[in-house]
């Protein structure tokens, strides 16, 4: 808000020795107050000035200043009407003077009734920096607004897009879209009665949680169909290993004496009893895939858990159970390679070899098969024939 024009400190008159250069100066003066008129005329005209001048319209920051643009309005009308007098008094002054005189005085100044006075070329300059800020002020206001019914209208597409992407996700009335939608409506009120102070920062914060909400329910619908496909290989995964488990337990039983480390097969009804084995669960899933998929998600992230873990137990008893064997069907691996390598070396006919070899041997083949046993026979055999050979 402008303060009135300071007081000259300046000379009271203008005082010059020739007529003609006053007459000049008064003109140049007369020139000045009559573009302020001009320029006082086409605030009419101006958007930005206009709008500031809507008494009650505005709020906030915006209302701040509008009523300070109206009231250096005010001081401006006021002193150009001041100045105006001033420069007409002059020029009076200067009509009835001699135009040949080398010496003459017309009154360039304001008495402002205080005992100051203000020159008219002060007043002139005061003038013209006011009407600068008034108008820069104006489209100060017309800029904001400008700007903000850019960003509102970007809002309003990315509302477009996202209520139509939570329909589709069946999100319309959650927290965070809810929210979005309310920050959209207050910002739109906000520019209209404040843009100056109008802030889209909380509405754009409110679409981008809203819009990542939606965006990762419709990946998870989108990602369904593959992870119900895996969940179906899993579950045919389960169906060999479950019984290839029991089979290997069986095995290692009648086929190695004294076995260790044998895990207890999984129940087969994990994966076919009502209601919670993985088979019919992971149907029900499926069908609420088509008209439910959120409750759907929801379901198989439960189901994949527990499958998992299951999965992960198949895996180490098949691994637990199948490992004497494997340790058997290696050592008999290995003693057919080192009768190989005794046969290169000319062991074929050692009879210290071939007593080994067959000890081993009968070991390895009989059932049940005594495996560490067997295993101390094999290395014996190995040994035998690193020390008849040197290699």
């Amino acid at each position: 808000m402008l303060a009135g024009p300071d007081a000259s400190e300046g000379a009271g008159l203008a005082v010059v020795y020739d007529a003609k250069t006053l007459r000049r100066e008064v003109d140049a003066l007369d020139e000045r107050c009559n573009a302020l008129a001009g320029r006082l005329y086409d605030l009419d005209e101006d958007q930005g000035v206009r709008l500031l001048t809507e008494t009650g319209h505005w709020s906030g920051e915006s209302a701040a200043i509008a009523d300070s643009a109206q009231h250096d309005l005010g001081l401006v009308w006021g002193a150009w009407a001041t100045a105006r007098d001033v420069v007409d008094r002059a020029s009076t002054q200067l009509a009835a003077a001699d135009p040949n005189s080398a010496q003459t005085t017309v009154a360039a100044e304001h008495d402002r009734g205080d005992g100051t006075r203000l020159a008219l070329a002060a007043l002139l300059s005061w003038l013209e920096a006011a009407l600068d800020g008034v108008t820069t002020t104006g489209a100060r206001l017309i800029d904001a607004w400008t700007e903000d019914l850019e960003a509102i209208d970007a809002l309003r597409r990315r509302w477009s897009v996202l209520d139509e992407r939570a329909s589709t996700a069946g999100l319309s009335a959650s927290t965070l879209v809810t929210a979005a939608k309310g920050e959209l409506e207050r910002y739109g009120a906000q520019i209209a009665s404040d843009p100056i102070g109008a802030s889209q920062g909380a509405a754009t914060a409110a679409f981008d949680a809203a819009e990542a909400e939606v965006s990762t329910a419709l990946g998870q619908r989108d990602q369904l169909a593959g992870r119900v496909a895996r969940a179906q290989t899993l579950v045919a995964d389960l169906r060999r290993l479950v019984p290839e488990g029991a089979e290997l337990l069986a095995e290692a039983r009648g086929k190695i004496a004294k076995p260790t480390g044998l895990l207890t097969p999984l129940d087969a009804r994990i994966l076919d009893a009502e209601p919670l084995g993985l088979d019919p669960w992971l149907r029900r899933i499926e069908a609420a895939a088509i008209t439910r998929w959120r409750s759907a998600v929801a379901g198989l992230d439960r189901w994949e858990q527990v499958a998992h873990v299951h999965a992960e137990n198949a895996r180490a008893v098949v691994a637990a159970n199948g490992a004497a064997i494997a340790k058997r069907n290696e050592l008999r691996g290995l003693l057919e390679a080192l009768r190989a390598k005794a046969g290169a070396s000319g062991l074929a006919e050692d009879p210290a070899a071939e007593q080994l070899h067959g000890d081993a041997r009968t070991l390895l083949h009989v059932a049940p098969c005594p495996l560490s046993e067997a295993a101390r026979r094999v290395d014996a055999y190995r040994q035998h024939i690193v020390e008849s050979t040197g290699a």
